[in-house]
């Protein structure tokens, strides 16, 4: 009975090995698509009121992510379904793209206030 009981209570304990596949795009590379991704989906709801000329933008946007970063839309499917099975790394990528999003907001907003304060200098 005890055998029996041990045989159960180890098996329960093995995990599943999840073998990543040949061409899964490394850990900051995915981040900063992630980031990208996020812009483009961005600037495409900004623009939802020109239905079909965003559609037709927004498929040139992704051609040219994925033409910049040397990935295919199959490749960063494959590596997100590949990362999302692990939960807290999937919920880390996310946060260290909200990171990176801010503070390219951050910068993007200093550059604009400093370009505000030159202005009023020139102006004067």
């Amino acid at each position: 009975m005890l055998i029996i009981l041990l045989i159960f209570i180890s098996s329960c304990q093995v995990e599943e090995e999840i073998i990543p596949p040949k061409d899964l795009i490394p850990e900051d590379e995915f981040v900063e698509i992630l980031v990208d991704l996020n812009l483009i989906e961005s600037i495409r709801s900004m623009h939802m009121t020109k239905e079909k000329e965003t559609k037709v933008e927004t498929e040139v946007f992704y051609n040219e992510l994925w033409e910049r970063t040397d990935v295919s839309a199959e490749q960063f499917k494959t590596s997100f379904e590949f990362y999302r099975k692990d939960v807290e790394k999937m919920a880390e990528f996310y946060d260290r793209a909200s990171q990176s999003i801010k503070r390219k907001e951050d910068l993007l907003n200093e550059q604009k206030r400093q370009s505000t304060i030159d202005q009023d200098d020139s102006d004067e």
